[in-house]
């Protein structure tokens, strides 16, 4: 059992699927978290459950870690998914191609049961949204698997998921999609951890993988980037050209370091602006990049935008230090350097 570290600020339940799809909020994925990655290897596992499940009985898939944000006047609040979106995005599906075939077989009642209950929400006006949305570069297809267009999806997991899962449902009558349906409402069930705010997720991510903490406060760190460029009053700062420069940083840093952290910390504390004194622990790393962009990029006169291309052209300089790489002057002080950096037998992996 993972006990949690207290003053963590977070509540835990066990719900089954329906418990979590129909609570009165709309579930949103931000844009810091990796594109949906499930393949046939989970589908399949998620599959074969449903068929094993047996009657008066329940399969635990997994966890979803979820932080509120309120929403506008009369809208639904929302509950953001910080951990578990492949899940919930796969459910979804199955879900939405569990209505399909119910529209085929030509029985609306349950198909239309099926979209208003958990694959769209109404607010206060009636205005209409879908319970899950997913990340930007995502939720185009998502759209289409809920709108039944699913001619139109670009080729991609999501596309892949429908195509299996189409496959998986044709053979079955009325009776095998009732029961499939049944058990995957009321007896998969999802532990929903509701954190305070992305500190919490953090402290959260840390305490259950060991890993967690180097890979899920660079996730934390683009959420916080981003959230800031998207809310930001000064003309001067391009959310488009942040995320481009993150973008850029992260598929530098991924396939040459296992702990894209370090970087971060390496990058702070020697940098000459803004000026930072001191050491920063990996624990720390978030707060301490939050006041940077807080406090001290204003006082230094630098912008956001300024400072994420600095991030991303020093994360490419890392990664050719890293990999005896730089390519900076002729070829001899090239190959020198790099000869040098090679006998250092620098590790940071």
């Amino acid at each position: 059992m993972t006990h949690m570290p207290s003053g963590i600020g977070l509540s835990a339940t066990e719900d089954t699927v329906e418990q979590v799809l129909t609570r009165n909020y709309r579930y949103t994925v931000p844009d810091y978290q990796r594109r949906y990655s499930w393949q046939e290897e989970q589908w399949a596992a998620l599959w074969a459950d449903l068929n094993s499940i047996q009657e008066n009985s329940t399969h635990f898939l997994g966890s979803v870690v979820l932080i509120e944000r309120s929403g506008g006047l009369n809208e639904l609040n929302k509950l953001e998914i910080v951990d578990g979106q492949q899940r919930i995005a796969t459910i979804t599906v199955v879900l939405s191609l569990m209505r399909e075939k119910y529209y085929e077989m030509g029985e609306s009642e349950q198909a239309e049961d099926i979209e208003n209950k958990y694959l769209k929400k109404r607010d206060l006006d009636r205005n209409e949204y879908q319970n899950l949305t997913l990340s930007t570069f995502d939720n185009p297809d998502l759209k289409k698997v809920i709108e039944r267009d699913y001619n139109k999806m670009d080729d991609g997991q999501l596309r892949e998921a429908v195509q299996f899962y189409v496959k998986k449902l044709e053979s079955l009558d009325v009776d095998k999609l009732d029961t499939l349906r049944k058990r995957l409402l009321a007896s998969v069930t999802l532990v929903s951890i509701r954190c305070e705010g992305e500190q919490s997720a953090f402290r959260l991510f840390e305490t259950l993988n060991d890993r967690g903490m180097e890979l899920s406060s660079v996730d934390l760190m683009k959420n916080y980037t981003f959230s800031k460029a998207a809310s930001a009053s000064d003309s001067e700062i391009s959310y488009e050209k942040i995320q481009e420069d993150w973008e850029r940083l992260i598929k530098t840093l991924m396939p040459n370091m296992s702990q894209p952290s370090r970087f971060f910390r390496h990058y702070i504390m020697s940098a000459a602006e803004p000026d930072y004194d001191g050491d920063v622990s990996d624990y720390k790393l978030y707060d301490e990049y939050q006041k940077i962009v807080d406090s001290k990029l204003p006082d230094s006169g630098i912008s956001l935008n300024e400072y994420v291309e600095e991030l991303a052209d020093k994360a490419e300089l890392y990664a050719k230090i890293l990999n005896h790489e730089i390519d900076m002057y002729d070829d001899d002080g090239n190959e020198a350097i790099n000869s040098k950096l090679e006998d250092l037998e620098i590790r940071l992996w």
